[in-house]
């Protein structure tokens, strides 16, 4: 799991700055899930807006979600 800051949304990919700093980069399928205070898309999540992705960390360092939610995670 990961949760911060979305830094950007690029061709399906979100990019997640996490509370020490590191910016990860989370792919998506037609499968993940998304909710921004309701279901959503991809396309949905706005740079600056603070998510909690689940899914499965690659060799990379990537996360290939299985469910992003905006608004439940609380960056400090």
């Amino acid at each position: 799991m990961t949760v911060g800051t979305v830094q950007r949304v690029e061709d399906g990919k979100v990019y997640v700055q996490t509370m020490d700093g590191s910016v990860v980069t989370v792919n998506t399928t037609g499968e993940t899930t998304v909710r921004v205070s309701r279901e959503g898309k991809v396309a949905d999540l706005r740079a600056g807006g603070t998510v909690v992705v689940q899914g499965t960390r690659g060799e990379d360092g990537s996360l290939t979600a299985t469910s992003i939610s905006e608004g439940a995670g609380r960056q400090r």
